[in-house]
């Protein structure tokens, strides 16, 4: 299981309380949602989310589950910005003009 994939999944989940809505945004099928979801749920052996026909709640676990996920995705979006923005920027050159 991708661990990130699985908490950008949780995490949208969370954001739209849908199973589908969550998989037109992330343009994945409602059954990969699904299954990611339950996936996730088995690794972590708690429920992340309490389903019945009409709603979707965050269980407590799921709440802390979905609240680091977010600090963590936020961290790792932020550290790829920083490396391709140095790596983007030209190199001060060691040599001095002649």
């Amino acid at each position: 299981m991708d661990m990130i994939e699985a908490m950008k999944v949780a995490v949208a989940v969370a954001r739209h309380n849908s199973f589908s809505s969550a998989s037109r945004d992330l343009r994945l099928s409602a059954a990969s949602v699904s299954r990611i979801v339950a996936d996730l749920e088995a690794d972590l052996g708690v429920r992340l989310f309490n389903r019945t026909t009409r709603q979707i709640n965050l269980t407590d676990a799921g709440m802390e589950f979905v609240q680091k996920s977010t600090c963590l995705l936020e961290e790792l979006d932020l550290m790829r910005s920083a490396v391709r923005e140095r790596h983007d920027t030209p190199a001060a050159s060691s040599t001095s003009p002649a």
